[in-house]
């Protein structure tokens, strides 16, 4: 029962978010040696946290792209067979003679744009 049951470390907070053993704090009766050695294992704990944070990024990132994908861009994208959207061939013979085979919305006539006029307040 007690092997199973976790030791609680306090931990103490540092100013850019890290969190570190209270243990490893440095005390004023530390020996240099002691304050160097802390001070490695400082510094790793801290590298593990900022890798494990980069980590969590990059796989919310990733998992948003991944939703992204599968529910938009790739329903928007495919066309043809169970997707809804029919593939249009571009052999296929325009509707109007004027149309060209293999050219894509040939046969369609121009936009019509109304007359350009010059701008008098007139009109308003």
């Amino acid at each position: 029962v007690a092997a199973s049951q976790k030791r609680t470390v306090k931990e103490i907070t540092t100013p850019a978010g890290y969190k570190i053993p209270e243990s490893m704090a440095v005390q004023k009766t530390d020996t240099e040696e002691v304050i160097a050695a802390k001070k490695r294992k400082i510094m790793a704990i801290k590298k593990q946290q900022r890798s494990d944070k980069l980590e969590d990024e990059h796989v919310k990132q990733q998992s948003s792209w991944q939703k992204f994908f599968h529910n938009k861009a790739s329903t928007r994208a495919k066309c043809g067979f169970m997707s809804g959207k029919p593939r249009e061939s571009i052999f296929k013979v325009p509707e109007s003679l004027e149309g060209r085979v293999g050219v894509i919305n040939s046969g369609q006539e121009m936009t019509q744009f109304a007359e350009a006029k010059k701008f008098t307040y007139q009109y308003v």
